[in-house]
């Protein structure tokens, strides 16, 4: 009788199909942010679909980090919509609320 059974995570796919590696969702919430033009469509997923997912996103990691991701979007990448989004999404949670304002207000000076 075996007792001690290996067991692995759930494999995690891409849009296309492939196998992805499994990620925190700071890491998921950083690469969706970090690499598109919010509300644009690409070829395996709508623009909807990608500003829906960072919402949900948002939801699941710390305020403090999603404020320093909304931050670095704004200012050493240079993006304009999804931060806002960030910020916007931020502003309906509770437990993120109290960065809102230090947040808008950072990415403006940078």
């Amino acid at each position: 009788m075996k007792t001690n059974t290996r067991t692995l995570p759930t494999p995690k796919f891409t849009h296309e199909g492939a196998r992805a590696y499994n990620t925190t969702a700071e890491q998921e919430l950083r690469r969706s942010v970090m690499a598109c033009l919010l509300w644009e469509d690409t070829f395996y997923e709508s623009g909807e679909d990608i500003a829906a997912r960072i919402a949900g996103l948002v939801k699941k990691v710390a305020p403090e980090k999603v404020a320093q991701i909304a931050i670095e979007a704004r200012g050493p990448m240079k993006l304009r919509h999804v931060p806002l989004l960030l910020v916007v999404e931020m502003a309906k949670l509770e437990t993120h609320r109290h960065l809102v304002a230090e947040t808008a207000y950072l990415k403006r000076t940078k």
